[in-house]
């Protein structure tokens, strides 16, 4: 019923509107009247082209490697939000002979088994996906703040197991075996 208001004024402002503009001559049933002009239209100018001009193009920087440890590590905090106090950095030894190693400290809520999976997790999907780390030590702390233990994979360990050369059985054997109270 509303529609039928609707479409009853439309077409009265229609008829109204007519009547204002002098168009109200009856030119027989279902006809449509056309405007009558009233100036001589004015011929509009061709657009002007927009000429075509080349955008700058800015080469991407390569990546560096300290660019790459950043966003691995922004990837990796982001995984292990559910972490309490944690606290990520890169140590690079490469220089004295030694390893390029993520450290990683973080407070325990007391499930230890699913806190090591998400850290080792988090270690091993970046390296998959290209981050160039070597290895992973993790120092775990109470609810005091204070370190209590220690853990950690080795290279060699993340290396065969990514090349489907050990088992994750053996890596988690390894990596239990490698925790040290503090």
């Amino acid at each position: 019923m509303k529609k039928r208001w609707i479409i009853l004024g439309i077409f009265l402002i229609l008829i109204v509107l007519g009547a204002l503009t002098g168009e109200s001559e009856d030119k027989g049933p279902g006809a449509i009247s056309s405007p009558t002009p009233t100036a001589t239209p004015k011929s509009t100018p061709e657009p002007t082209p927009i000429p075509k001009s080349t955008p700058e193009v800015t080469p991407t920087p390569e990546p560096t490697p300290e660019s790459d440890d950043d966003f691995y590590l922004a990837m990796i905090e982001l995984t292990l939000l559910d972490l309490d106090d944690v606290n990520i950095q890169v140590v690079d030894g490469r220089a004295n002979g030694s390893v390029k190693a993520l450290m990683v400290s973080y407070r325990t809520s007391g499930d230890w088994a699913n806190e090591t999976g998400m850290i080792l997790g988090a270690f091993l999907g970046a390296k998959r996906e290209g981050w160039d780390i070597d290895e992973l030590v993790v120092v775990v702390g109470n609810q005091e703040g204070i370190a209590t233990g220690m853990w950690f994979c080795k290279k060699e360990w993340a290396d065969k197991f990514l090349a489907g050369e050990m088992s994750i059985e053996e890596l988690s054997y390894n990596v239990v075996n490698s925790m040290t109270p503090l």
